[in-house]
């Protein structure tokens, strides 16, 4: 029988043995790197864990192909296997990040896509409105002088502002503004007030994927459809 080695999260013994009793691929990275979940049972308390782990070598990704291959091919998870961690809320399934968008502002958005699905509705309000946030910072002048009418101190730092700031001067596509109106009170109830519901959650995360869409993902094909269609006219 395999086992891994990990702090149990149901005890929390420390560096305590699991018994593992099945295992599944469940993704894949690289063309190598197998993700896989492990269901385990911890000797100390007898309760069940399943672990995340990723393969550690590429030599060894033909080993771990089918399920239970790791039931039935090592004895020791640790000396395969990196990244091991307990599944938890985070791996509920969410709504995908729109495409073409900054890596930072997608790992942003996965964290508030998952807690949404985990019913942490505070928590995924906060993180799309640091998605917009984020993503809105850029369309601020960087000198006062490249513009008649600069945003001032509260609409460079605060998002409510410099959203009002960005329709004001035609930076933001003006039939967003009425959404972005109640989202901007929704974000602001769920970081000063912890009372987000769910529907305000998801008013947050429409606008989210329409503005980030907007911003990153229809420029990012138009500019690809532009690339290949010179390639197409201008062969190598």
């Amino acid at each position: 029988m395999a086992e891994l080695v990990e702090n149990c999260p149901r005890c929390g013994a420390d560096q305590i043995t699991f018994d593992v009793l099945a295992d599944s691929m469940v993704d894949e990275e690289y063309g190598w790197q197998s993700h896989h979940e492990i269901f385990s049972v911890c000797r100390r308390c007898g309760r069940a864990t399943i672990f995340f782990v990723k393969l550690a070598d590429p030599n060894h990704q033909r080993l771990f192909r089918e399920r239970n291959s790791i039931l039935t091919k090592v004895q020791i998870v640790n000396d395969y296997f990196k990244e091991r961690r307990p599944v938890t809320i985070r791996d509920t399934q969410g709504v995908p990040s729109p495409a073409l968008i900054p890596a930072n502002i997608a790992a942003i958005f996965n964290e508030g896509a998952s807690s949404l699905a985990g019913g942490c509705h505070n928590a995924a309000g906060a993180m799309f409105r640091l998605c917009v946030d984020l993503a809105t910072k850029g369309f601020l002048p960087e000198r006062e002088e490249d513009i008649a009418a600069p945003p001032n101190r509260n609409e460079r730092e605060k998002l409510a502002f410099r959203l009002q700031w960005l329709f004001r001067h035609h930076l933001i596509p003006a039939d967003l503004e009425e959404l972005a109106a109640c989202i901007r009170e929704d974000g602001n109830d769920g970081a000063h007030e912890g009372n987000l519901t769910q529907a305000e959650a998801e008013d947050l995360l429409d606008f989210t994927i329409v503005l980030l869409e907007r911003i990153y993902t229809e420029p990012g094909r138009v500019a690809a459809a532009r690339q290949r269609r010179l390639e197409r006219h201008n062969p190598p």
